[in-house]
This record gives structure tokens, C-alpha cells and sequence, in this order.
């Protein structure tokens, strides 16, 4: 009898094991952060040294760690942690395999090459999980200090990798029926459509914006995105009521600050709210946060330049948008980045170089009312009447209505006679009182 007791002690033992084991797979996990990341994640890899010397290991080493940190300020897209990405060193495996083993749908790689005084870092990123090249990008420099030219690769790469990203989950986003859109995936949706500029991108933006906050109210970067496209709506003239617009703004990124007040994107997104609601001093003040959070914030950059110019400091307005520019060349926000610079040559007296950066607004972005009329403003300074009439014209076939009085009152100048010497410009060119 004892051997079929421990036997049916073992047999319960076993049971209520299996049992509880059932009950804790079953069970929500106690700590979401614990849960598994649904959106995207990238992983960098170490970058391979080509240049045939063990000891410049530690600086292709050190790159991709630095580039890892960097990355990790995003907080919308998770980074795998360099102990696990590292484990792959010296080895020569597919990304497929990377995607499977790490759960991550990017993977970004490079390579170190080093002649002399001349070192030439080449970075690609890649969708895992179809092998497909999203971006690719190579920087020659020379080696004056190894640090120096760490952090300002590091730079660049996040600064370029960071746009690649939204832009490719974009078009996984819209390989997805909408039924199946989670609510990262209609967040970057949306946000795509606002930096389209148009009124039915506009119409569209909110839709996907809204699906999200349907599925996940509290999440950051979506209120950040819903605030940001209100504040477009009214930059650009898409608001059928803009003090309506600016409410929501500030509502929206007053929620994402309140949830997270160290994520950039939230920093950022109150600060255009700030900027919209005629505040350029708090603006300022957020959008510098959002760069002390995240170093490598082209868009914090460029929107700061935007606010410094209309604050009436040129220089310090100049030099984050070149920052900005430097860290992403291609970005799809770079016609703010240009305006921003455009409108600190105006306020700096030099109407020559404010038509330049005009023209590359023009450029971008030609159905944009701020190119043409920044370009008229400052061709009336410099004597070209009729040059500066044909640009107000294009600015009004734009925005038909447009006159001295409600300009003066949509522009964001905080000093009144840049205003005035502004709105001056415009009569000039043949603006309507």
C-alpha cells in the first residue's frame, strides 16, 4: 500500500503543478512592462571592422553601442539591448534568422574601414523579416578625435535612421488591411498623412489617429501625433476652426506630458502647442527639453528654429535648423525646417538668403502658402516689386482670402516690429489691407 500511496501523492502533486502552471499561462501578466512589445523593435548590430587591425575593434565596437543609446531615447520604437545583439560578433548570420531569435522587424548593420587619418563607417537598415533595404548611408571623415567622430556619426545615422523607420512602417502599415491595424500601425499611418500638408490628409490623418486612441487611450506618442496634426491643421490653413484646433492641441499634449513627460515626442508636441497658442517663451522651453531627452531630434531641432525665428533670435534660430538638416536630410518634415531658417534671414535683415531658403521651401513642398509668401515679403525689401507680385499671387491662389489684417493676426512674430516690417513686405508685393 505505501508504494501506491506516494504514487498517488506524486500523481496529485503533479496534477496541481500542472494545474497552477495552467492557471499562470492563463492569468494576465502582473507588470505590463514585463508583456512583450506589439509594435516594431530594432536591433543594431556591431559593426563589422574592416580595416584588418584588432585594435580599431573598440571604435567600430563603440560606434554601434552609441548608436544603440541613442536609439533607445525613442521611446515609440523599442531597441534590443546590446547584450543581446552583440551575442551575434564575429558570426555571419541571416536577418531573417536576427528576426526570429530577437523578435525585432529592423536590423541595422555597418561596417568601419580605416586608411591612415581616413575612416569611412557605412550603416544600412534593413526589414528583417523580408531582407529588404530600407536605407543606406556612408560617411567619409578624418580621425581628429575618436569620440568627436563617434558622436557625430552616432548623429547622423539616428538622426536619418529615425525618419527611415516611420516611412517604412508606413507601407507595412498600408500592406495591412484596415481591420487589422493595431494602433501603432494606424498611429504612423496617421501621423504620414499629416505631413502631406492637404486637406483630405488631413481628414484622413484623424481618422487613423482616432482608431488608435480607440485601442490604446493612453498611449504617448499617438496623443503627441493627434496634437501635432491639430497644430498643423491650423499652421497651414486646414482648420475649419482653428481656437477649436488649438483646444484639442493642447489638451492632447497636456494628456501625453501628464503620461510620460520624459518622452520627446510628448515635449515636442507641447511645444507646438505652445508655439501655436502664441507662448514662443514655453515653446522654447519644451521644445529644448525635448532635445535634452533625445540629443538626436531633427524635428525638435527644426520646429525650435521655427520659434526662435519668430521669437526674434535669428542666429540661435539658424543654427538649429542647420542641426536638424545635418541630422536628417531627407526628412519628411525638412519644409519646416527651411522655413524656419528662411524666416531668421528675414528677421536678420538678409531678404537675399530668406528668398534662397523660400525657393528650397518652394521646392519641397510647392502647394505650401509660407514659400510664396516669405518669398514676397523679402523680394519687396530688396526692390523686385514685380518679382515679389508674382509670388503673392501664387500665395493667393493658395489662400484666396488672405490680407494684411488676418495675417497679422495667424503669424506667430512676438516681437511687433518684426511683425509690422513682415506684414510691410507683403503690402508691398500688393497684399490687400
Amino acid at each position: 500500500w505505501r508504494p501506491a500511496l506516494i504514487a498517488a501523492s506524486v500523481l496529485v502533486l503533479v496534477a496541481a503543478g500542472s494545474f497552477g502552471t495552467w492557471l499562470a499561462l492563463r492569468a494576465p501578466p502582473e507588470d505590463p512592462i514585463l508583456a512583450m512589445p506589439t509594435g516594431p523593435r530594432i536591433a543594431v548590430m556591431p559593426f563589422a571592422n574592416m580595416s584588418g587591425d584588432p585594435e580599431q575593434e573598440y571604435f567600430s565596437d563603440g560606434l554601434a553601442e552609441d548608436v544603440i543609446t541613442a536609439l533607445s531615447h525613442w521611446h515609440s520604437i523599442p531597441v534590443i539591448a546590446r547584450t543581446s545583439s552583440f551575442t551575434y560578433k564575429g558570426q555571419s548570420v541571416r536577418v531573417q534568422r536576427i528576426a526570429e531569435e530577437l523578435g525585432a522587424r529592423y536590423v541595422l548593420e555597418g561596417s568601419v574601414r580605416r586608411a591612415g587619418n581616413r575612416v569611412r563607417i557605412t550603416a544600412q537598415l534593413i526589414e528583417a523579416t523580408t531582407g529588404n533595404h530600407v536605407w543606406a548611408e556612408s560617411y567619409d571623415c578624418e580621425m581628429r578625435s575618436i569620440f568627436d567622430v563617434q558622436d557625430d556619426i552616432t548623429a547622423q545615422i539616428v538622426g536619418s535612421v529615425n525618419p527611415e523607420l516611420y516611412s517604412a512602417e508606413v507601407k507595412h502599415a498600408r500592406q495591412k488591411s484596415t481591420e487589422n491595424l493595431e494602433a501603432w500601425s494606424y498611429a504612423v499611418r496617421g501621423r504620414w498623412h499629416v505631413t502631406r500638408l492637404t486637406k483630405d490628409d488631413a481628414v484622413e490623418a484623424k481618422r487613423y489617429l482616432t482608431k488608435a486612441l480607440e485601442l490604446n487611450p493612453n498611449h504617448v506618442a499617438v496623443l503627441a501625433f493627434m496634437a501635432y496634426s491639430h497644430i498643423t491643421d491650423v499652421f497651414f490653413g486646414l482648420s475649419a476652426s482653428p481656437p477649436e484646433s488649438i483646444k484639442q492641441a493642447m489638451e492632447l499634449s497636456q494628456q501625453a506630458i501628464s503620461l510620460d513627460e520624459n518622452d520627446p515626442w510628448a515635449q515636442c508636441a507641447r511645444g507646438m502647442a505652445m508655439f501655436v497658442g502664441k507662448d514662443q517663451d514655453k515653446a522654447i522651453a519644451h521644445y529644448r527639453r525635448a532635445i535634452e531627452l533625445n540629443p538626436n531630434f531633427a524635428i525638435a531641432y527644426g520646429y525650435l528654429s521655427l520659434v526662435l525665428a519668430h521669437a526674434g533670435e535669428p542666429l540661435p534660430a539658424i543654427e538649429a535648423g542647420e542641426k536638424a538638416i545635418h541630422l536628417s536630410p531627407r526628412d519628411p518634415e525638412l519644409v519646416h525646417f527651411y522655413v524656419g531658417i528662411g524666416t531668421a534671414h528675414f528677421i536678420a535683415g538678409d531678404y537675399a538668403e530668406a528668398v534662397n531658403w523660400a525657393d528650397k521651401v518652394i521646392q519641397v513642398r510647392p502647394t505650401v502658402p509660407s514659400g510664396y509668401r516669405l518669398r514676397a515679403a523679402s523680394l519687396a525689401y530688396l526692390g523686385e516689386i514685380e518679382r515679389a507680385s508674382e509670388s503673392l499671387h501664387e500665395m493667393l491662389g493658395l489662400v484666396p482670402h488672405a490680407t494684411a489684417s488676418l495675417l497679422r493676426n495667424a503669424i506667430h512674430f512676438k516681437n511687433t516690429e518684426d511683425s509690422d516690417r513682415y506684414i510691410e513686405g507683403l503690402r508691398k508685393a500688393g497684399l490687400p489691407e
